[in-house]
């Protein structure tokens, strides 16, 4: 069995080199228009729902 992984960050880091000069979640989420008020701090859940929001949205835009 295979496990494909996908890392947001590494696909950030080359696909959008000359687009941001900061590719975290934070910079990332203003790019792509996420709203991210709920994110306070770091969170696992909200976390990870601005990261299911922004491979999508990276996926349809073809950054992935």
């Amino acid at each position: 069995m295979q496990n494909d992984a996908i890392c947001i960050l590494t696909s950030a880091r080359k696909s959008m080199k000359e687009l941001l000069k900061n590719k975290n979640l934070n910079s990332l989420c203003d790019y792509f228009e996420i709203d991210r008020s709920k994110r306070k701090t770091h969170g696992a859940l909200i976390d990870t729902e601005l990261l299911a929001k922004l491979f999508v949205t990276m996926d349809q835009k073809g950054y992935l």
